[in-house]
């Protein structure tokens, strides 16, 4: 199983205390990288609005590879996706494929309890039942774009765990991320306060949850086709989520509208520059 955007194994070793794995290298943890935990990111401030769609498109060009090879990763989230550099800057590698499964007919009847299940990023009838599917991973990736566009909060976080599938059987869901309403603007300017707590690796910040609401009449275009996008991934019918190719060029078509955020800003100090007031 080779690809660009998941982490391969290449060998075990062990010896008689330890089992020791040998994967590709990535720099770390996109979560902790988005959330600049312990201020040891300090880079990832000047992440644009491109950076975070290609991540996006990365995480869903692995899982439709993964949805190729009939492997259902179980528990996609943003701290099981590792980053690395390039020359288009940050990039995604879904990682962390401990509880995938591999299955001939497309679903895998798992033992896990809720106690073990990720149960905040985990679709309601996968929780009821104990039976993942490719679906259920789409799901669990409009989780992790929600993580991803709120610079790492924990979902639900107004919540107790028990709560959470509950509530979303009810018609509640994540509410809109502050980036996606203007996603160029607020992250070059960098408005979002970065509270983490040291117990459970995110933002402190409590989140409410709401119905599904209408999109703003000035919100950005580009953010709410992300957005309209994540909330077909949390369709209450798994049937009527889209796959991971399809949301894979849907977020093909938003970066191929976004500016050059850079070039933008240099425009903007150059007719400061020329604006005849001193």
């Amino acid at each position: 199983m080779k690809h660009p955007n998941v982490i391969t194994m290449y060998g075990l070793y062990k010896n008689e205390e330890s089992l020791f794995m040998v994967i590709d290298l990535a720099e770390g943890c996109l979560l902790d990288y988005v959330q600049n935990k312990g201020g040891k990111y300090p880079e990832s401030k000047t992440m644009t609005f491109k950076d975070y769609v290609r991540c996006a498109m990365d995480v869903a060009s692995g899982m439709a590879y993964l949805e190729s090879q009939k492997i259902v990763h179980r528990d996609l989230a943003l701290r099981n996706v590792l980053y690395i550099h390039d020359k288009l800057g940050i990039r995604g590698k879904v990682a962390d494929l401990g509880l995938s499964r591999k299955s001939e007919t497309g679903e895998y009847a798992a033992k896990s309890t809720a106690k073990t299940m990720p149960i905040r990023w985990t679709a309601p009838e996968a929780a009821a039942r104990g039976i993942f599917t490719i679906k259920n991973d789409v799901w669990a990736y409009g989780i992790t774009l929600w993580e991803l566009f709120t610079k790492g909060k924990l979902p639900y976080s107004a919540l107790k765990k028990e709560d959470v599938i509950p509530s979303v059987n009810a018609g509640l869901r994540l509410e809109k991320p502050d980036y996606l309403k203007h996603p160029i603007q607020t992250i070059n300017r960098g408005t979002c306060k970065e509270e983490i707590s040291e117990d459970d690796g995110y933002g402190e910040t409590q989140e409410e949850v709401s119905k599904p609401t209408e999109i703003e009449e000035n919100d950005d275009e580009l953010g709410n086709d992300i957005w309209e996008m994540i909330c077909r991934c949390w369709d209450i019918e798994p049937q009527k989520r889209p796959t991971f190719k399809e949301i894979y060029k849907i977020l093909e078509k938003v970066i191929e509208k976004i500016p050059n955020e850079k070039v933008e800003e240099e425009v903007k100090e150059e007719s400061e520059e020329d604006d005849g007031y001193e």
